[in-house]
Order: structure tokens, then sequence, then C-alpha cells
């Protein structure tokens, strides 16, 4: 967005999920949200059937049911686990010394948590803007299969030291293996908008607090509160306000803020539709009856 700093998430699309015991107590067919999720994958690749696409999702669905089959053209950036078994193919033909067969399997990679503890392969850094501001690195980066969850592609497998919260490290890939550590780190870093939106939905557009009870209600609330964010960002985008015309609070106390956030979006939208006019449905009926009344002119007449 020209108007911001960070990248937005905008939902264009929904799939609303149901548990297990849920679909247990219905007697209806129970299905994972990685299933949904690849439904979602496969619906905009039928709008969009030529050029590039990206996908960026977390370590829940880095997953054989979203990325096996998918087609060359979309780059999916995700997040495996540290004892992922990697592989990568055998370039020179050889013979096993027990058996004495050829050896067609592919070549045993390190596990990423085997990589990082190998002091060989020394750490490297970079500096990469995460999440709004700079940051240093320190990575290691391999290029290798893994089949379970990709199948034959080949991805860029990068290793990231962390140096905060629980986790030692972190592991990132890329079915692009051409694309460099920093490209692979930042473009997963992007899928935190998706956490923003979460937040602003519930937050600002009361995704949280739905009462629905019917069915119809239930499979609409999700869809509406998603589109109307999208479509009041969209009317932003359009109208391309300047900070003059947002007419933000005073806050003595705000001094980072430096961008546009959703919530100046929805309050520049209400004090919008408190200023127009509206017509009451009553006026308008007399406004039409007045018309029927009125004597025809002299073009209808002749």
């Amino acid at each position: 967005m020209p108007f911001a700093a960070r990248p937005w998430a905008l939902p264009v699309l929904f799939r609303l999920y149901r548990t297990q015991a849920e679909c247990q107590r219905r007697d209806i067919r129970h299905r994972k949200k990685t299933q949904l999720g690849r439904e979602l994958v496969e619906r905009v690749l039928s709008w969009l059937p030529t050029g590039p696409l990206e996908l960026a999702a977390d370590e829940a669905y880095s997953c054989s049911t979203l990325l096996k089959g998918l087609p060359q053209r979309l780059v999916f950036v995700g997040a495996m686990r540290p004892d992922a078994v990697l592989t990568r193919p055998r370039v020179h033909r050889c013979r096993s010394p027990k058996t004495g067969r050829w050896l067609t399997r592919d070549v045993p990679v390190p596990k990423p948590e085997a990589l990082a503890r190998d002091s060989a392969l020394p750490w490297m850094r970079l500096t990469a803007q995460l999440y709004g501001r700079s940051q240093q690195v320190d990575y290691k980066e391999v290029v290798a299969r893994w089949r379970s969850a990709a199948g034959e592609r080949m991805l860029k497998v990068v290793v990231v030291r962390m140096t905060s919260g629980s986790r030692p490290l972190r592991v990132f890939f890329c079915t692009a293996p051409s694309l460099s550590a920093l490209e692979v780190v930042e473009r997963y870093a992007f899928r935190w908008s998706i956490e923003v939106l979460f937040r602003d939905l519930k937050q600002l557009l009361g995704f949280a607090d739905s009462r629905a009870r019917r069915r119809l209600a239930v499979l609409r609330t999700a869809p509406f509160a998603g589109l109307s964010y999208t479509l009041l960002v969209l009317w932003y985008l359009e109208l391309t306000a300047s900070w003059q015309q947002m007419r933000w609070p005073l806050r003595p106390w705000y001094t980072t803020k430096t961008t546009v956030s959703f919530a100046d979006v929805l309050r520049l939208a209400q004090s919008s539709l408190a200023r127009a006019r509206w017509h009451s449905p009553r006026r308008l009926r007399a406004n039409l009856r007045a018309a029927s009344r009125a004597p025809p002119s002299q073009e209808s007449a002749e």
C-alpha cells in the first residue's frame, strides 16, 4: 500500500471450519483446515490462470496437503520442523559397498537442527527488514528436498538462530531455490499482516462479538466482516488521502506513529458517512407521489 510502510492483508475468500466433534455429532464428513486451505489455493489459481503467484503460510499449513501438486508458477514460502528429513538428488552413480547394487535413492542431508550444530558450517549474517524494523539475522542455508511434504521439488532451506523466545532456531523454506536467504526470511515475515488483520477484525469490526445462531447468519458473518475490511481499505486507497484529510486525534503520548492504520481508515469512513445526506424512505415516497400528480409536460402531451 502506498500509504503504509508495512504489507496489508485483504481477505477475499473464506472457508468456515467445523471441529471433528461437531462433524461427528451431525454425522457429516470432517475436513481438516489444511484441506480447506488447499481449496482456497486452487480457487485463487483458477481466478489467475497465468502469471506468478506467491503463498506464505506458517508451519501448520506447510504440509503435503498444500505443497504437493502445486504448479511451478506458485512460489510457496513456509516453515518446517527442525527435525525434518532432507535429501538431495544423487549426482554420480555408485554402487553400494555392501551389496554391490547401484544406488538410486537420494543422498541424505543433515537435518536443520544438525546443520545448526555443525561447527564446520559457519553462521552467516544478514540485515533484514522484519516487522517494520531492521534486524540482524544469523542463518545457514542449504538446497535440498523435503520429500514427505513437498515431494520432488527442490527447496531453499534457511536455518535462523533465534536470540529471543523459547525456540533456539527457526527453519524457513521456499519452493524457489534461486531466492536468497534474505528474500525467504523477509517474505515469510510478510505473513504477519494476516495476524494484524485478525486483530483489526476482532477489535474494530466486532468479528469476535457475533451472536449469530441461524445457519445463514453463521455462514455470512465472517465473509461480511472480511469483505467490509477489504472494501474500506480499497476505498481509502482510491481517496489517496493526505495527513491533513485524515484528521487524526491529537495524541502527545504517541510520537512514534508514522504510517496509516486501519483504525485511521475506519475513522475517516465513519466521519464521511456521518456527513452524508441520507433520504428518509417516507420522504422518497412523498417525492414519488408528488411527481405522479404533477401535470404532464408539453412533450408528453403531444
